[in-house]
């Protein structure tokens, strides 16, 4: 856990200071770009989600506990997305996104006994976001948001629930899901590349490409 707190602060440091220079370079030629009318669409990777996030949205129960999940061994695949956005206004954007991502926890039951079961849970989820984009620089090339957005999101997964062994049926569950992104970039004109920092539905930190249309 440490080391992911690491690796978010360092992410943290670079994206700000990646921005700030951008920032200042754009500054000096002050060429302000009006993307007023176009349409964006990006498919990005994010990184996985840590396990605290990922427990948050487990089921507890008798057998969803940390002292039979083997969190250790927990597979992780990387997000992945696609987000449309329409600039309204050179400032105001709104759009949506689609994100997938899977994991799978090994999971060790306690039976009778010394004997335990081993069984393996798979949870696919889907998220379904709605966001809001405030872009704070526009140049030809670089362009600097910050984006809000709410939706759900839909788990597909066959987690370990008491009552329900050994057969670990599938069950399908919504909940309600917030995205904030901090700090993203763009860097191109109608092909672009996309980089964005934040708590969002494809996780702390995605990078992609997209066009603009």
């Amino acid at each position: 856990m440490k080391t992911q707190i690491l690796h978010f602060t360092l992410c943290i440091i670079w994206t700000l200071l990646s921005a700030l220079s951008l920032y200042a370079q754009e500054r000096q030629n002050d060429t302000r770009h009006d993307w007023s009318g176009t349409d964006e669409l990006t498919v990005l990777v994010g990184t996985p989600w840590p396990a605290p996030f990922i427990d948050m949205i487990s089921t507890p129960g008798i057998y969803g506990t940390e002292s039979v999940r083997n969190t250790d061994r927990r597979l992780r695949l990387p997000v992945f997305g696609l987000e449309y956005s329409h600039n309204l206004t050179a400032v105001i954007g709104f759009g949506a996104g689609i994100y997938y991502g899977y994991y799978e926890t090994p999971v060790s039951i306690p039976g009778n006994g010394t004997a335990q079961m081993h069984r393996t849970e798979h949870s696919h989820y889907m998220q379904l976001i709605a966001r809001v984009r405030f872009n704070w620089l526009n140049r030809e090339k670089v362009r600097l948001y910050s984006a809000v957005g709410a939706g759900v999101l839909v788990k597909y997964d066959n987690e370990i629930r008491s009552g329900l062994l050994p057969e670990m049926p599938y069950r399908c569950r919504t909940l309600p899901w917030l995205d904030l992104c901090a700090i993203g970039v763009t860097a191109g004109q109608r092909l672009y590349g996309n980089f964005q920092l934040g708590v969002m539905s494809a996780g702390f930190v995605t990078a992609g490409i997209g066009y603009r249309f």
